[in-house]
């Protein structure tokens, strides 16, 4: 069995692992316990979230759908870290807490 070089290249466990290295530049991390967490985080977002949304979508090309594949592992990190930031920067209690009905005789 002859692999061609184009067949690898679209393959879409290379894609995510592609695109979660490239991801990995903008969100490098201090040690290489970090950087291979980064690199894992954006490989499973690739390859889950990756293959879901080129199932979602109903994309039949393989090398579109390695390329879906491709950006999402890039840029799914980046997302993931910018929530997980924002999360930890809301005052919950405050955002809960404005949500609840108030206490007491006023209304």
């Amino acid at each position: 069995m002859k692999l061609e070089l184009s067949e690898i290249l679209t393959h879409p466990v290379v894609a995510a692992a592609v695109g979660a290295v490239v991801g990995l530049r903008a969100l490098p991390g201090t040690s290489i316990v970090e950087k291979l967490a980064n690199v894992g985080a954006g490989f499973a977002i690739a390859a889950w979230g990756g293959a879901a949304a080129v199932d979602y979508m109903a994309i039949a090309s393989p090398k579109l759908a390695s390329g879906m594949i491709f950006v999402i592992g890039a840029v799914g990190l980046v997302v993931f870290n910018a929530v997980i930031e924002a999360i930890k920067r809301t005052d919950l209690g405050a955002w809960v807490s404005s949500w609840l009905p108030r206490r007491g005789g006023g209304q």
